[in-house]
């Protein structure tokens, strides 16, 4: 290293986008304590400064992260995700919208994919 070069240090405001770029796949595998400590984490930065005021609590970014993530999978059909998605379900009739036209996988709240599909079916429809 030269003596010129100062060490890289990242900044503050980078920490919480960095945690939370992966976060619909990790997110179902976490305790109640580690959500707690993000939240503190979150809270933190907030107070110190790093983060605006109103922004959305750390449970609510990642379900807003999911969310983008879903409607995007749903609207490219070339998305490398929508292979591991279930198949799609053909309804003949249209009664009312749909929030997706996926098949319920069974319920597993720390895969990605089935929490995503649970909770955005029980929401309305977005378009």
């Amino acid at each position: 290293m030269d003596c010129n070069q100062r060490p890289s240090i990242p900044s503050p405001e980078l920490q919480l986008p960095r945690l939370l770029y992966a976060a619909p796949a990790w997110w179902g595998l976490t305790t109640a304590e580690d959500r707690l400590r993000l939240e503190r984490f979150h809270n933190k930065m907030q107070r110190l400064g790093f983060l605006p005021p109103d922004i959305m609590s750390a449970d609510a970014l990642v379900r807003d992260i999911e969310g983008r993530l879903l409607r995007a999978v749903m609207r490219q059909n070339t998305n490398v995700l929508l292979d591991l998605f279930p198949p799609r379900v053909h309804r003949p009739y249209s009664l009312r919208p749909r929030p997706h036209s996926f098949e319920l996988p069974r319920k597993d709240d720390r895969n990605y994919i089935s929490r995503a599909l649970y909770r955005h079916s029980t929401m309305a429809p977005t378009f």
